[in-house]
């Protein structure tokens, strides 16, 4: 399926119905050169535990490569080009809220590396979001920043990452020292970085337990 930005921008994005009434939301933001299908088999398993869920290729990636008629690249990407990808974010909200079946008081974002600094860099200005999972989050990736905005961010947060994976578990301890909302933190010892922590850990529990909190 595929929907528009408000700058022009095609978003591809695949949608898993629960079909259910009243389902939690849940948007999936992938890593930086990578692509929606990252999150196909957790997507699967939300889906199958009643939540609703939405994977976008995030602009400049996957199928996401057209804006008003022009190809896009991510490689070509200015700071500020990574920072409009809040507005396929936005779409990917508007696309959700449109579906009969789900819960609109209870959407929450899971992002991955950029991913998940995107997750906070949108939900902070978007009262709607009661709850982001960063996964792997930087101080500063492609110019978008989270220190300056974590203290802004009062619903539910849980923060993950990796001790092998040096820069973003700095990144992720700062963060959720700084947090002032609910929060939770997980460490990992050896399970790399982003989405890659699924693999042999046992972070779909980690997760899902905090979903039902939301």
């Amino acid at each position: 399926m595929q929907f528009e930005t408000s700058d022009g921008v095609t978003i591809h994005a695949s949608y898993y119905d629960p079909n259910k009434s009243n389902a939690t939301p849940v948007i999936l933001l992938h890593m930086l050169s990578r692509n929606r299908n990252d999150w196909n088999d957790f997507a699967k398993l939300l889906q199958s535990n009643g939540y609703a869920v939405l994977s976008i290729d995030l602009r400049g990636h996957g199928q996401s490569t057209s804006k008003s008629g022009k190809t896009i690249n991510w490689q070509q990407f200015t700071d500020r080009d990574f920072n409009d990808m809040k507005l396929d974010i936005e779409a990917a909200k508007n696309f959700l809220l449109h579906q009969p079946t789900v819960n609109k008081n209870k959407l929450v974002i899971i992002g991955a590396s950029i991913g998940a600094n995107l997750a906070l860099s949108y939900s902070i200005n978007d009262k709607d979001i009661k709850g982001i999972t960063l996964l792997s989050p930087g101080v500063n990736y492609r110019g978008v920043t989270t220190t300056d905005k974590i203290k802004r961010y009062n619903n539910s947060v849980l923060l993950v990452a990796s001790e092998d994976d040096s820069q973003s578990v700095d990144a992720t301890k700062l963060l959720y020292a700084m947090a002032t909302g609910d929060k939770q933190l997980k460490i990992y010892q050896n399970a790399g970085h982003g989405t890659r922590m699924f693999s042999g850990t046992d972070l779909d529990k980690i997760i899902l337990n905090w979903l039902k909190k939301i």
